[in-house]
């Protein structure tokens, strides 16, 4: 159940959805004030949690309000309908609509006083503090490792060893950092393949494609009247997400509640974006039940997509099993958070415009080169977490997919056009990557958009036309998309000063939609 009434007036709230920075607990909060006709401060919002919290799947996508809030909204106004709000909670002489209103964060306070809200925060009793040593690129081969010297560092409680996957554990983060250090000095790996080395940094073109699809076409290119022909290659490097604080997780084995009996063997705290998908992957990786498996959040550093997250909790709860009945506080290195984690994926656009004589476009060609952006837990029949692919007896590792373009696609978001063109084709091409990607900010939207919206400056400079009124004359059949256009001009002030007229050199301003 979402709702829980208490006896003091105040109604507790359980969601699905995670607090990532964006401010989502006020958010429902305001919502379900309004739909229970009470005011905003009787509304308490618990975080999500698998033991009692509903799946509401990833926290992604700016879905939260419309996904969540709307769920929300119709438990509460069900729950008033039928008589449950208490009669003190329904007074409403204190408060005015909450929605559509500024209404204080309700996770900020603590975060700006510097209390300990985050994950890296808590300390339970009998905390040990985890480290793991993951080999440095996919496939990488252990050749010999020294452990004796990080053995004997002080304070470690204990160096666990399974395949090429090395854990330390110590009573003091210090002294699981020195043992690290010392672990790494003495660890040595196969060499790089230097095929490998150079298809990391690569133009993906030079990648084994998988396979090729085209996503959108209309009319044909035509056979003549063909003036010219513009073309232009854009390209978008692999892109960490380098979030503020490296990922973090906590973890124990033990029954969470004995006099409760909920069967629960293992617990993880973590910033994932996905609990229930995260508890699903997990259960796979250690061969429980999905009830077995209780996942809460809690609040970590910001990200908009797929990061470490769910990676140090495999790592945390590996570790931990070491170790039953004490909790493990696993924290990632900064490099491995720019290594280890998923990446967005490489990618390169290329644009051909056939013009007539007039200037005028005949034939559009967008042609893009990428992995798949998204790997993320609990879609696939093996987890989709780093540590268990690197056991001695490891998972295989799922394929990093695209979704379909029916809920916004993949590499090929925004790949389509939005001007209105006379004829045109898309299409895209699947690589083999040689690093791992997935889900980062706007996934190939990214690379497409700054590629079309460079090129129709392109075509623009090319043809002699105003790119500004190039953009007017293939959004008429757009109103809406026209109209934020000539508002965000109107707002920018345009026609631009020249330099000469007041513009300092190396400053400019950009135009474009999307």
């Amino acid at each position: 159940m979402r709702l829980r009434f208490q006896a003091d007036g105040t109604v507790q709230v359980r969601i699905g959805k995670v607090e990532l920075g964006q401010g989502i607990t006020t958010a429902l909060a305001q919502i379900a004030a309004d739909a229970l006709g009470i005011a905003i401060d009787r509304v308490q919002m618990l975080s999500a949690d698998t033991a009692h919290g509903p799946d509401e799947g990833m926290t992604s996508g700016s879905q939260s309000v419309q996904v969540a809030g709307a769920a929300l909204a119709k438990a509460c106004a069900e729950a008033r309908a039928q008589g449950l709000v208490p009669v003190l909670a329904s007074a409403r002489t204190d408060a005015a609509p909450a929605t559509g209103q500024s209404v204080p964060r309700r996770d900020l306070p603590a975060k700006l006083a510097g209390q300990p809200v985050f994950i890296h925060d808590l300390n339970p009793p009998g905390l040990l503090h985890g480290r793991v040593l993951h080999p440095p690129r996919p496939g990488a081969r252990l050749l010999r490792a020294d452990t004796a010297t990080a053995q004997a560092s002080p304070g470690l409680h204990l160096l666990h060893q399974d395949g090429p996957l090395f854990g330390l554990l110590a009573e003091r983060s210090r002294d699981a950092d020195r043992a690290l250090t010392h672990l790494v000095a003495t660890v040595q790996w196969a060499p790089a393949d230097p095929a490998e080395q150079a298809a990391a940094q690569c133009d993906p073109r030079q990648s084994a494609v998988l396979y090729s699809r085209t996503v959108a076409s209309q009319g044909e290119r035509p056979a003549e009247g063909v003036c010219q022909t513009v073309r232009a290659t854009y390209r978008k490097p692999w892109i960490a997400h380098a979030s503020i604080a490296p990922s973090c997780a906590l973890a124990l084995w033990g029954p969470s509640d004995a006099a409760r009996g909920d069967g629960v063997q293992l617990q993880v705290w973590s910033h994932s974006q996905g609990i229930f998908n995260l508890r699903r992957d997990l259960a796979l990786a250690f061969d429980l039940p999905s009830d077995a498996v209780r996942v809460v959040h809690a609040d970590g550093a910001g990200c908009y997509g797929h990061n470490g997250a769910d990676d140090v909790a495999f790592d945390a709860a590996w570790l931990a099993r070491q170790v039953p009945g004490r909790p493990v506080r696993l924290l990632w290195r900064r490099e491995d958070e720019l290594t280890r984690a998923p990446l967005g994926p490489a990618m390169v656009v290329a644009l051909e415009a056939d013009l007539d004589a007039k200037g005028q476009v005949l034939h559009w060609r967008h042609q893009l080169w990428s992995a798949g952006h998204s790997q993320r837990p609990g879609r696939s029949d093996t987890p989709a977490l780093l540590g268990c692919w690197q056991t001695a007896t490891p998972f295989e590792p799922p394929p990093s997919i695209d979704m379909p373009m029916a809920v916004g696609g993949g590499a090929e978001r925004n790949a389509v056009p939005g001007y209105a063109l006379p004829a045109f084709e898309v299409l895209a091409h699947r690589v083999a990557a040689p690093l791992r990607s997935s889900a980062l900010r706007s996934l190939g939207a990214f690379a497409n958009v700054f590629a079309v919206e460079s090129f129709v400056d392109e075509l623009a400079a090319a043809t002699g036309q105003d790119a500004l009124a190039w953009r007017r004359q293939h959004l008429a059949h757009d109103p809406r998309a026209l109209a934020v256009l000539n508002q965000a001009v109107a707002m920018a002030g345009r026609p631009l000063p020249a330099p000469a007229q007041g513009m300092a050199t190396g400053v400019g301003q950009g135009l474009a939609v999307a």
